[in-house]
Parts: structure tokens; sequence; C-alpha cells
């Protein structure tokens, strides 16, 4: 198991970013609107509720970020943070997921999980953190269909075998 010299941290691409704040800040105005406008109107309230909704799902969303430290690993899902030793992971899996079959890869442990995906982290950052995993957890925790896939899907750097 080789050492993780600097703490690699993993977010949103700036694009998402800036088109989710963009969608914040829109739906923000709109509930400003819907709530000046009338209170009284059940459209209304239904209205400003939904959009809320989609305020709070939104910025969960850009607060989502994996921290990989030498130590453990740090995943912020928006609203509360797991920490995990590198010694309490159990098992890595991964499975392709819908139309698109986009890649999943679920980190057990402690009778828990946690999932990384293409579509969140993007196929440049997800094989970085593979990379990292590959590096700080024993090979034998990898199951079969994440070799597999791994191979298929997300061939190794020349420079990392």
């Amino acid at each position: 198991m080789n050492q993780i010299y600097i703490t690699e941290t993993f977010k949103l691409p700036k694009w998402r970013q800036i088109c989710a704040i963009i969608t914040l800040l829109l739906c923000g105005g709109a509930c400003l609107i819907t709530i000046w406008q009338s209170l009284e109107n059940p459209k209304v309230l239904i209205a400003t509720a939904i959009l809320l909704l989609v305020i709070v799902s939104i910025y969960v969303y850009i607060r989502t970020r994996l921290e990989l430290s030498d130590q453990e690993i740090m995943y912020f899902d928006g609203m509360k943070p797991v920490y995990v030793k590198w010694s309490n992971v159990v098992a890595i899996d991964m499975k392709m997921k819908g139309k698109y079959s986009e890649l999943e890869v679920f980190v057990y442990y402690d009778n828990r999980r946690f999932t990384l995906d293409a579509t969140h982290f993007g196929k440049k950052q997800l094989k970085r953190i593979l990379e990292l995993l590959e590096m700080k957890v024993d090979q034998s925790l990898f199951s079969p269909s994440y070799q597999q896939l791994r191979a298929e899907r997300l061939p190794r750097s020349v420079a990392s075998k």
C-alpha cells in the first residue's frame, strides 16, 4: 500500500457548479416573486414549497465532494460528512447503471456504503479516484466485477502500471 502525500479533493466540474448556481438564483428569485404576489392563494403556496425543495436539493448537490488523504476517506454528501479510515474499507464494487451505462463505484465500510459515479465526478476525476483507491486498499477487496469493468471501461494509464 502506497502513501498519498497530499490530500486530493474531488468536486463537481466548474461548469456544473456555475449552472447549478444560476438555477439556484433563478429558483430563489421565482420563490421571492411568488411570496411577494400573494400568500393567500394555495397554488402559490404549493409552488413556493416546490421551489424551496428544488433550492435545497441543488444546494446539497453543489456541496458534494470527496477528499482522499493518507489517513482516511472524507465524503461530504451535502448534509453530513462521512469519515472512513482506510483500514475500515471492507470491499469495493463497480457496476454499470442507466441508459448510457455509466460507471458506479460502491465503497463498503462498517456495514455501510457510499457511492461514487462518473455522472457526478466525471470520467477523468473518477479514474484518478480509482487510482488512489487502488494505491491504498488491498487488491483482494476489489470485486471481480470491479476488476472486469475497470479493465474494459477505464483502463489504467501506462504511468500507473
